[in-house]
């Protein structure tokens, strides 16, 4: 990028996203161990560094976000994710880490506990490219249909209105269960809501892993059964 054609320049990014500015409001950035910030040139071989590749990805989310604020990232900002936009953020290692810790840490749905497999999460203990972009297809659905009540200000903090998700389409529940996380969080949310009223038989549950330890959550099969059932009844709540 043109930025990079000054070196006082490129040198102040890296002192700015790898904290040695000292600057405030970068909490939210995770930076990981060993990041190699600058370009590798062997002949007419380059191997791109951090530096490019996080300005490139920046540059490809505000094409999509232009309101872009890494310090303040939401469900709002995810939902405008697309899959052009996700494969150049997963060039930037920086924004992968923030991406992944935000879905791991920060990612709220009000009283409802977010529960994330580790099945979704590679090697490095970032969250799968595959996984972000069905989280973002979700996000967007969440957002989107799930509009929160003018006024509401407790829903206007989650960002959607999870108390309408019975009013969602067959094709809407099928987007949300591609996501990992998404299907965990709710096949648990439905078991903390009537496992005290309802006997859920064994064979409507699945067991997935959280932080290693076995959990038994609705499966994705009787979750988009339940909703269709639900929708044909015509309930509300």
């Amino acid at each position: 990028t043109v930025l990079l054609q000054s070196e006082i320049v490129s040198q102040a990014i890296i002192n700015i996203l790898s904290g040695d500015a000292g600057l405030s409001g970068l909490d939210m950035i995770v930076i990981p161990d060993d990041i190699q910030w600058r370009d590798l040139v062997n002949g007419d071989d380059v191997v791109r560094g951090e530096l490019y590749n996080i300005l490139n990805a920046i540059n490809a989310l505000t094409d999509v976000a232009s309101d872009l604020d890494l310090s303040n990232i939401d469900i709002s900002l995810i939902a405008d994710f697309d899959e052009a936009t996700i494969d150049t953020l997963f060039d930037s290692e920086v924004l992968v880490a923030t991406i992944s810790n935000f879905v791991t840490n920060e990612l709220d749905f009000g009283d409802t506990p977010i529960l994330v497999p580790d099945d979704v999460f590679d090697q490095a203990g970032y969250i799968t490219k595959e996984e972000m972009k069905a989280i973002a297809n979700s996000a967007n659905v969440l957002v989107t249909s799930l509009p929160c009540d003018e006024g509401d200000t407790v829903c206007e903090q989650v960002g959607f209105n999870l108390d309408d998700a019975f009013t969602l389409s067959t094709e809407d529940i099928d987007t949300l269960l591609t996501s990992g996380v998404i299907a965990a969080t709710l096949g648990n949310l439905i078991i903390d809501s009537v496992g005290d009223v309802l006997i859920i038989p064994q064979s409507a549950q699945v067991e997935v892993m959280i932080d290693s330890v076995a959990t038994h959550v609705v499966s994705p099969t009787e979750i988009s059964s339940l909703f269709q059932a639900v929708s044909v009844l015509e309930f509300d709540d």
